[in-house]
């Protein structure tokens, strides 16, 4: 016996039992990244459980990107404390609201995926980081070192709706050889091996900086599925 059930904080869901597509539209992701949740689903099984069973297992996936934000300095000038200090990171333009398909039917390749986006719009600007809403108010700004650190408001990291990579800025304050203190935008061009944001993988952007540029090396990774576990009691199967 097929039985389907969805749990979402948003948008509105929809199964077609004779095709196995699921369908959640409108689903929408804060731009603020402490408001923000992951989107798990899981795909039909060819196993049957009896009627009696009080558990299901399954395996989940996520359906957004992960994005992590790393900076460090490489000369001695950059690296020590309070000198250059990062005050702002954020993605341009980044869509909020989109709608996500899952056909159980489909081969699961490039040109006939499982799981995909559409129609996504409502563009906003996301915050990665910020010294106004850092979760560490004895360090109101995120100083450079030479180790590569990880800069995000919230330790779940950067969630987003799958989609074309966005523009990335960084504010950056430091010390003129005056003593005067200088406050920069730099606009960070995303690297084209990680034009397009994907469904269940992490973008790990580190920035270089020195004093004439500043570098930007992506690495892309598979976001883990969930590990296989017992989700008992929210699928009833009478």
């Amino acid at each position: 016996m097929n039985r389907q059930k969805a749990f979402v904080r948003n948008g509105t869901a929809s199964y077609t039992l004779s095709t196995d597509i699921f369908t959640l539209t409108d689903y929408t992701q804060s731009n603020v990244t402490s408001d923000t949740y992951d989107l798990l689903y899981f795909g039909r099984t060819d196993k049957s459980y009896s009627i009696n069973s009080t558990s299901v297992p399954v395996v989940f996936k996520h359906a957004l990107s992960w994005i992590e934000i790393k900076v460090k300095g490489n000369t001695g000038s950059l690296v020590t404390d309070r000198v250059w200090s990062i005050t702002n990171v954020e993605f341009s333009g980044v869509a909020t609201v989109g709608d996500f398909t899952y056909n159980g039917l489909a081969a699961g390749s490039a040109a006939d995926p499982k799981a995909y986006w559409n129609n996504c719009s409502d563009a906003k600007n996301v915050v990665v980081f910020n010294e106004d809403l850092d979760i560490d108010p004895e360090r109101p700004r995120q100083p450079l070192s030479s180790t590569a650190t990880i800069i995000e408001n919230v330790s779940h990291g950067t969630l987003v709706i799958p989609q074309t990579a966005k523009m990335l800025y960084v504010t950056v304050k430091y010390q003129s050889p005056a003593n005067v203190e200088i406050t920069e935008v730099v606009e960070v061009d995303i690297p084209s091996v990680t034009t397009a944001w994907e469904s269940g993988k992490k973008y790990i952007y580190e920035l270089t900086f020195s004093p004439k540029e500043i570098l930007i090396a992506p690495t892309v990774e598979v976001w883990p599925d969930d590990a296989p576990g017992l989700v008992e009691e929210d699928f009833d199967l009478q």
